[in-house]
């Protein structure tokens, strides 16, 4: 059985949440869970993550009740390249909106598979909770981890650098879209969780991995919330989290 449970939360310091977050469970059994976080301005970053997380869904909606989904690689990534066409169609219509964009992570995972399946454009992350151990699975496209690829920052020094709020791709800023594809397995017991920059700017993996523990599932991404917002809550925080139980 695959349950899932989200939040999301203003933060201590913006007025609005451009943050979106979305969990679809589909009659044909698959359950998507998206993450979008929203920039361009109060109205624009809205806009953008809200419009990007419901043409993801319906688009992916249409396609397996059309039984047409063909691999879902195709599929999720067709997805994220539609939310693109219709953040930028938005953004020509009203010259308030230019410029807009949005992060965009979605998971998809089956009850009856042991195989889960991401596209990632963006700083938001997921991160893959199993046993004693956690992995991030997503690579984040952003100005700070390309230095950090290229080993000029630490991880560490990436938290808190002047230049982490730079992405290199997000939704509906160019007319060609790159979205990265992962696949990964997904057993009973494992726990996923999707998360804007606001949660995960605040914590390393170790604590991640620590927060995750010990709380009944369905009163996790509260408990995400708050933490990130003890430690200030100067961004909005959305998080998502999946697991499949007995």
């Amino acid at each position: 059985m695959i349950v899932t449970a989200f939040g999301s939360d203003t933060g201590r310091i913006r007025e609005v949440n451009q943050d979106m977050c979305e969990i679809r469970c589909f009659k044909s059994g698959e359950v998507l869970a998206l993450v979008c976080d929203g920039m361009g301005g109060e109205r624009g970053g809205n806009i953008a993550s809200e419009t990007a997380c419901y043409s993801i869904s319906k688009y992916i909606e249409e396609k397996l009740d059309k039984k047409r989904a063909g691999s879902v690689c195709d599929m999720l990534t067709n997805a994220l390249k539609k939310a693109n066409a219709a953040v930028r169609e938005k953004a020509a219509a009203n010259t308030d909106l230019k410029g807009m964009g949005t992060t965009a992570v979605g998971v998809m995972v089956r009850d009856d598979s042991e195989h889960l399946h991401i596209v990632n454009v963006g700083d938001s992350r997921v991160y893959q909770v199993r046993g004693e151990g956690i992995r991030q699975l997503t690579h984040d496209h952003s100005v700070v981890q390309m230095m950090v690829d290229n080993g000029e920052i630490t991880e560490e020094e990436a938290r808190t650098h002047p230049k982490k709020h730079y992405i290199t791709r997000a939704v509906g800023v160019m007319d060609k879209l790159d979205v990265d594809y992962i696949a990964a397995d997904f057993e009973k017991g494992d726990k996923l969780l999707l998360c804007s920059d606001g949660f995960s700017n605040y914590f390393d993996i170790n604590e991640i991995y620590q927060l995750m523990q010990g709380e009944e599932f369905e009163k996790l991404p509260q408990k995400l919330i708050d933490a990130a917002n003890s430690r200030g809550g100067s961004d909005n925080i959305t998080v998502a989290v999946i697991t499949k139980k007995d």
